[in-house]
């Protein structure tokens, strides 16, 4: 996988990541659902270490406004990754231990 914030890999890689469901707005005349523009990406980590972590960190606290993220493209049955522009929530986690931090999320809003 190669997954990019502001043009940075990530050093560990999530454990669990998606697109996140969005509430259909109404129908359109086809009877198909109209959803909103932007989109939202969650990347969730069993465990990570401080480094890691540090650096999710890093990258919401050096944000103003949009930054480019690269993930797994938005509905493509062929996989693939593809940048796109966002703004980030900052990471949370649940637990943590001897330096590390456990059920670490981290969600990448307003994307387009």
């Amino acid at each position: 996988m190669n997954f990019k914030i502001n043009g940075t890999d990530l050093l560990t890689e999530p454990s669990d990541h998606n697109w996140q469901k969005q509430v259909s707005l109404g129908y359109d005349g086809n009877a198909h659902p109209i959803y909103p523009s932007p989109r939202s990406y969650l990347m969730k980590w069993d465990w990570c270490d401080a480094e890691s972590f540090s650096q999710l960190v890093g990258f919401y606290q050096a944000c103003s406004g949009t930054i480019p993220v690269t993930l797994p493209m938005w509905n493509s049955a062929t996989g693939g990754f593809a940048t796109y522009n966002g703004t980030l929530e900052e990471p949370s986690y649940t637990s943590s231990f001897d330096g590390f931090f456990g059920s670490v999320s981290f969600l990448i809003l307003n994307i387009h």
